[in-house]
């Protein structure tokens, strides 16, 4: 969530960027389980971002320039008609493209770099009086994948003796992000704060591929023609308005009542179109368009309670309803702390969790640039978790903090989508549209340590998770998700090696994902007609092994920076910084390519081989930031 306002694609390139542009961020509420009543939908993990507000006093800026991208933030007061308040507006793109496409141009090749991602947002806060306040917030954000005919040209033509060639084609994909919020908070009195809060959130992606091919052969004064077609559009868009309300009780400095309403209306439209076409004749499949609507609403109540100097508890209750299932769902919540001494505590969360809504992916894909939403349908129950979450905290005299946490999370009524293709084309007209599905059941349990230092010359902190998940379906039995990672270390340190220089570094290190390995391949021959002409194609089918039971290599990531303060007349003060990531330049598999030895001379032939895919390889780029 950004400012509350849900977010259904929160990363630009597949996750490799994120959504958020870090000089706007104020703050991140981070709950990786166990969280408050007040949030609902999800049964995983919660992560909202806060935008900076603005600076009141004064006007300033930051510009920050890259090879990679340019991004500036421009912040301020607001004074109106005698009210008061401050405003932010930040903005980013990536040039990458540019910079590519001119390098490439520069050295006489004709290829392109076909993608960019831009994004803005924004945050108001006007005080009308001292009781009432009000804060609106934006987000707009798209990635753009666009190739148009050789890279070049929409057009491209071959001239020679027998004839001319010519080719059309376009590829254009887009998807992004389109947040609006408003909130307005009351001060009823000295313990009470009343809050109203209204927002739309747009996700949507659009595909267009157009491919056109005309040829003329000429051959003793004879002419003849051929032309080919294909044309496939495909769409998602969702629309998601929210209207709460939060009236919170500060009945004592140490106890904090809260109770509230929430209501969602979402709407999806998935589409789809294609054509094919030749001289002859043209095969259309009509627009395939599933619309749909949802609701879901929802009441709790909350109370947030320091008993004593030992023990704090946050018990919450909520009751939720999904427009297409009719029953109520209750969702109870439970926190506690006890402090067995000043600086060392232990911790409990448990509660159940609803999401009415799902991703309808495939399954197995490595790599994820969009995610395809839809309510649960009407003939399946509600996905729902229990979460159990036990842990200790320890602070050193010098706030070193150290963490050790235990859980176990249980899922029931997920639902996965059946593979197939969406449609087929085969003499008649076959439609395989999002809705069969296999029910899913899940478990999660595992363990998280951390230690943390963030004051002093030098600092960081390391965490480690040790995790098992399993998800079962029907078919396949119990197995491990291809997201699934046994074994995750992070690291991150800084040293201040002087007033001006810090240098930074992280190392991440995990297990490899899950993967279902290729075995085999069977070959093939079909028999087909063409005007009379016995004609045979070939084809090949692999034969897979158990559901994601190898692992792809382990994953090493180590990345590092140097910052450096300046100042200088035309910029006056600023930074200077280079990083470099993957500096190891550790291979790092996103997903393999396979393929069957077609060299009847090798000792192979015949065999399955595969070859991994590398994610980004050893990489530096430097930069200028400076305020303005």
């Amino acid at each position: 969530m950004l400012d509350g306002i849900t977010i259904y694609n929160p990363y630009h390139l597949g996750g490799l960027f994120s959504t958020f542009n870090t000089d706007a961020i104020k703050e991140a509420d981070f709950h990786a389980g166990g969280f408050p009543a007040r949030y609902g939908g999800r049964m995983g993990s919660i992560l909202n971002v806060i935008n900076r507000e603005g600076n009141t006093e004064e006007f300033q800026g930051k510009v920050n320039i890259s090879l990679l991208s340019a991004k500036g933030l421009i912040e301020g007061p607001i004074k109106w008609n005698g009210m008061k308040g401050s405003y932010m507006l930040a903005g980013r793109r990536t040039y990458f493209d540019v910079v590519a496409n001119t390098l490439i141009k520069a050295s006489g090749g004709s290829g392109k770099v076909p993608y960019y991602f831009y994004d803005f947002q924004g945050k108001v806060n006007l005080d009308i009086n001292e009781k009432h306040r009000l804060t609106y917030s934006q987000f707009y954000g798209d990635d753009v994948l666009s190739i148009k005919g050789d890279g070049s040209s929409s057009f491209s033509e071959n001239n020679d003796e027998s004839g001319t060639n010519r080719d059309k084609s376009l590829f254009d994909w887009r998807w992004g992000n389109h947040t609006n919020s408003l909130t307005w908070r009351w001060i009823k009195g000295s313990n009470l704060i009343l809050k109203t809060f209204a927002a739309q959130s747009r996700f949507r992606f659009n595909i267009d591929l157009d491919n056109e091919s005309w040829s003329t052969n000429i051959e003793d004064g004879d002419s003849t023609q051929s032309y080919s077609g294909l044309f496939f559009d495909t769409f998602d868009n969702i629309l998601d308005r929210t209207l709460e309300t939060e009236l919170t009780w500060i009945a004592s400095d140490h106890h904090t009542i809260s109770s509230g309403g929430q209501f969602k209306s979402i709407n999806f439209d998935l589409g789809m179109e294609y054509t094919s076409a030749n001289i002859d004749t043209s095969i259309h499949v009509k627009p395939l368009e599933m619309k749909s609507r949802a609701y879901e609403s929802a009441f709790y109540i909350q109370d947030k309670w320091t008993i004593n100097d030992r023990l704090s508890t946050q018990f919450g209750l909520r009751l939720s309803h999904y427009s297409l299932h009719g029953n109520i769902n209750t969702e109870p919540r439970l926190g506690l702390k006890y402090f067995i001494k000043p600086n060392l505590a232990v911790k409990f969360n448990w509660g159940r969790y609803y999401q009415y809504l799902t991703i309808a992916n495939p399954r197995d894909e490595s790599l994820r640039f969009i995610d395809i939403w839809m309510g649960t349908p009407e003939d399946q129950k509600a996905p729902y978790s229990d979460h159990t979450i036990a842990g200790l905290e320890y602070i050193t005299p010098d706030n070193i903090i150290f963490r050790l946490e235990g859980y176990y999370k249980s899922f029931d009524n997920m639902i996965t989508l059946k593979q197939g293709s969406s449609f087929k084309i085969d003499g008649n007209i076959q439609y395989n549209p999002f809705n069969e599905f296999y029910k899913t059941d899940a478990h999660a349990y595992g363990l998280e340590f951390l230690v943390k230092k963030n004051s002093g010359k030098y600092g960081g902190w390391i965490g480690y998770t040790w995790a098992q998940t399993k998800w079962f379906t029907e078919i396949d039995g119990w197995f491990r998700p291809n997201f699934d990672k046994e074994h995750t270390l992070n690291m991150v340190g800084y040293w201040q090696r002087t007033e001006r220089t810090k240098i930074s570094s992280s190392l991440t290190f995990s297990s490899g994902l899950p993967f279902t390995p290729i075995q085999g391949s069977i070959p093939g021959w079909t028999h087909y007609q063409d005007y009379g002409n016995d004609n045979f194609y070939s084809w090949g089918e692999y034969l897979v092994g158990e559901k994601n039971s190898q692992r792809y290599p382990s994953y090493l990531r180590l990345d590092l920076g140097i910052t450096q303060k300046t100042k200088s007349k035309m910029f006056g003060e600023g930074e200077r910084y280079i990083q470099v990531l993957n500096l190891t330049n550790h291979l790092n598999h996103l997903f393999w390519i396979y393929r069957t030895n077609s060299n009847e001379k090798s000792a192979n032939y015949g065999r399955v081989q595969r070859k991994g895919f590398p994610m980004f390889p050893l990489m530096a780029t430097f930069g200028l930031s400076f305020d303005i």
